[in-house]
């Protein structure tokens, strides 16, 4: 493993190549009983010129509770997806550009994934960002149509080591936890300039 430095500057490189995406999501909990009035004030906005997309971000981070703390964790993963959910899950995906995408989760079926606060548990732990990449197919094996490079989850507080890579392995999108997590060893390629860095995982 390379320096920390070093290690930034090869992340910053992966992000900009054609294998992965990167990104990070944001979950907000919209109260099932206000979607009306959510998409009302949407509207409104689109109305005076704003582009929809941002204006749906906007208004959901205005309105909705943002997933970010012990009590609004407790009621994020109470949603199961079904109609009896006080709270549809609205999630907003991130690049280091900004926002990618907004999924509005219209039919309310979407329901907790509770992976996300335990790797900040970790990487809050071991006091280190952590990184996963992600591989889904019925063989889940990493190839350039089925992996996605994350950005990092952060530890809250001082960042004091290396990063922590993990590989995550699952059957399909929607694995109903079958979700496997595995280390990796992380090796930097030798001789290559910054702006064409790899990593051997």
């Amino acid at each position: 493993m390379t320096a920390d430095g070093d290690i930034k500057t090869l992340i910053a490189a992966l992000a900009t190549t054609h294998f992965y995406q990167t990104y990070q999501e944001v979950k907000l909990l919209a109260p099932k009983a206000d979607r009306d009035a959510l998409d009302a004030a949407i509207q409104e906005l689109v109305g005076i010129g704003i582009q929809r997309e941002l204006a749906a971000e906007t208004i959901y981070k205005e309105r909705c509770i943002a997933v970010d703390d012990g009590d609004s964790w407790a009621k994020y993963m109470s949603i199961s997806g079904s109609a009896e959910d006080e709270h549809d899950i609205i999630t907003l995906q991130y690049t280091e550009e900004g926002l990618l995408t907004i999924d509005e989760n219209r039919d309310g079926r979407a329901a907790a994934f509770g992976d996300d606060i335990a790797i900040e548990c970790l990487a809050t732990e071991f006091k280190r960002e952590v990184f996963v990449v992600q591989a889904h197919g019925t063989d889940a094996m990493v190839d350039e149509d089925n992996c996605v490079f994350f950005l990092p989850h952060l530890p809250r507080g001082e960042i004091c080591d290396v990063p922590i890579f993990l590989f995550m392995k699952g059957t399909a999108w929607c694995g109903a936890g079958a979700d496997h997590y595995e280390p990796l060893i992380a090796t930097v390629l030798q001789h290559v300039t910054p702006d064409k860095a790899a990593v051997v995982l």
